[in-house]
Parts: C-alpha cells; sequence; structure tokens
C-alpha cells in the first residue's frame, strides 16, 4: 500500500529483484505465469521502506508490464506496438519469444576456449523488464522521438530525467568527460546493449552485442571518443603465443587476505584458465612479461613466478594472491 507507480519506475520501491535470488537459475529457463512470478516477487522481504533509498530491481519493471495490461486490458506486446513502434515506424522493435532464426533474430554467445551458444532466458520471467527485442537503428529512433516530444510530453520526460539516488524513470545520467547522456543499458543471456542520448548535441547512441570478449563499456567510449574528438588510442588485440611449458609455471590455488575467493589457474592446451570460487573458468590473453587479461570483465593478473604471487587488478582495485 506504501509502493507508488513512481517507487516502482526510479526503483525507490524496496521490492526486492528476483535476478539476485539464488533460485533464479534454477527456473529462468522454464515458461511461468503472472501468477507464479507475482508469488516469487511477493515473497521476499522488502530490502527497505519505499522511498527511502534507491536499488536496481528488475522486479518494478516487470510489474509495471503486469499494471500496464490490467489497467489498458491488452497485453503488453500489443501496447509496445500501438504505442511506440508504430508511433516511430520502428519495424524491428517487439516483446520477443524464443529466438527464431528464420525471422533474422540472434542467440546470444559466451566465448571461453571457443564460442558456445548460451541458454535462453523464457521471455515470460522478464516481461517488461527485458523481454524485448530490437536493433541498434531502432533504438535510436526510438530515443530520438522520446526526447522530441513524439511519445510522452516534455512535463513527463522531464520527470524520467529527475535523478533521485543516481536512478532516473527509466533511465540514467551517462557521464562523458563534461557531456551528459541520458539512457539505459541492458544485459540478458549474452546479449548487451547501451542507448543514450546527448540533449545538447541532439546526437543518439546505440550499441548491442551477442557476445563479445571485450568490455561494452570499452567500445562505446571508444566511439564517443571518436565522435566528439576526445583523446583515444586504438587498443591492440594482439595475443602472444606463450609455450605450453612456460605455462606451468603459473599454475596452481591462490589465496588473498584481501578477499575470501580463491583462484585457480590450469591450462587448457596452449591457453592459460583462471577460476574464482563457485565461479565459471575464464581464458587468460598473455600480454607479455607474465601479465595475462581477460579483457570483458576488465581483469588484469600479474604472476610473479619467482615469489609465487600474482596480483590481480579489477574495477580499479588491485588484491595479491599468494599460491598454496
Amino acid at each position: 500500500a506504501k509502493i507508488t507507480v513512481g517507487n516502482l519506475l526510479n526503483h525507490r520501491s524496496g521490492i526486492h529483484n528476483l535476478t539476485n535470488d539464488t533460485a533464479y537459475p534454477t527456473y529462468q529457463y522454464l515458461p511461468k505465469s503472472q501468477k507464479e512470478i507475482i508469488d516469487i516477487i511477493s515473497k521476499p522481504a522488502p530490502d527497505f521502506e519505499p522511498g527511502s533509498k534507491a536499488d536496481y530491481s528488475n522486479s518494478n519493471y516487470i510489474l509495471l508490464g503486469y499494471l500496464a495490461e490490467k489497467i489498458t486490458k491488452k497485453s503488453f506486446d500489443k501496447l509496445v506496438k500501438e504505442r511506440i513502434a508504430k508511433k516511430l515506424d520502428l519495424k524491428d522493435t517487439y516483446v520477443g519469444s524464443a529466438a527464431d532464426l528464420k525471422n533474422n533474430e540472434s542467440l546470444s554467445y559466451s566465448y571461453s576456449t571457443g564460442w558456445q551458444v548460451e541458454a535462453q532466458t523464457d521471455m515470460s520471467i522478464p516481461g517488461a523488464a527485458g523481454a524485448m527485442l530490437s536493433t541498434p537503428s531502432d533504438l535510436v529512433r526510438f530515443i530520438s522521438g522520446l526526447f522530441s516530444g513524439k511519445l510522452i510530453s516534455m512535463a513527463s520526460l522531464e520527470k524520467m530525467k529527475k535523478m533521485e539516488d543516481k536512478y532516473g524513470m527509466a533511465m540514467f545520467q551517462i557521464p562523458f568527460y563534461k557531456k551528459i547522456a541520458y539512457g539505459h543499458y541492458g544485459g540478458i543471456d549474452a546479449f548487451s546493449s547501451t542507448l543514450g542520448y546527448f540533449p545538447a548535441d541532439s546526437m543518439a547512441f546505440s550499441y548491442i552485442t551477442n557476445g563479445s570478449v571485450y568490455p561494452t563499456n570499452d567500445v562505446v567510449i571508444g566511439a564517443l571518443s571518436i565522435y566528439f574528438n576526445e583523446p583515444f588510442v586504438i587498443p591492440s588485440f594482439e595475443t602472444k603465443v606463450i609455450d605450453e611449458k612456460d605455462l606451468l609455471q603459473y599454475i596452481g590455488n591462490y589465496s588473498s587476505k584481501q578477499m575470501p575467493l580463491k583462484i585457480t589457474v590450469t591450462t587448457d592446451g596452449k591457453l592459460l584458465m583462471a577460476q574464482a570460487t563457485n565461479q565459471s573458468a575464464f581464458p587468460l590473453d598473455a600480454k607479455g612479461n607474465h601479465i595475462f587479461s581477460f579483457d570483458q570483465a576488465g581483469i588484469v593478473m600479474e604472476f610473479n613466478p619467482m615469489k609465487n604471487e600474482l596480483t590481480l587488478k579489477q574495477g580499479g582495485g588491485t588484491f595479491l594472491f599468494k599460491k598454496d
């Protein structure tokens, strides 16, 4: 009774994010009814008092989709077609289901020692929070139409843009040097997307990938840097080849006093592999001088075989690990 539609829109509801639950992977690939999803969402206690702070929750937008259907007595798919796609002539934007390759839709892929098809989340689960198919071109037309008043009033757009605890209504601020864009990021299975609009420049950008080994954010920063004439150096994607015998000096189990995770380093042919506790193994690209990286997650590992140490660098942090 305390939660408003506005709380749902700007993630101030306190409703727990179902995708954060440990049980989520056990049912995400299976069809669920609205009642089943509502039961899942309503089961956990609220994370906080509504309106007291903000925290991203896909549950908010799943419920908003159900609410829109109940009010209008129309399916979410039909609402997207009538209220968005038809108004902006978006021919490739619609509510999705299982990927139909004959309809030029795509699967998503993850990369370890090679490309592997990702399992598909059943679209009955994310609903209005993520069951959307589109293209970069359509997304650019969408956000340009949104900011030009073709979908909602400018007063409503201003409400969307208002940030509280870094969240607006269905959008974030995306800083780039002294400029500010408004938009959103997306990710489901191995798909990833970025969409933004710079009001001061009347410029929209969108990037979508169905499989990556290089950080999406770095690709977007590179493209924007080139467009706005900011300093940018094209990265080198060369991977040094190291003899399998030389990789043996790095293998072992490593632990750190700075974090509870342990890292196991192994080899797979000519590849060095790393695996943190309760996580999937990932390949490391050799950069030379005992330095390896996993660009997809922004991980750099610097080994010191003489001291049986490795230094992990990620997200601005530096963590020392010693071989057990």
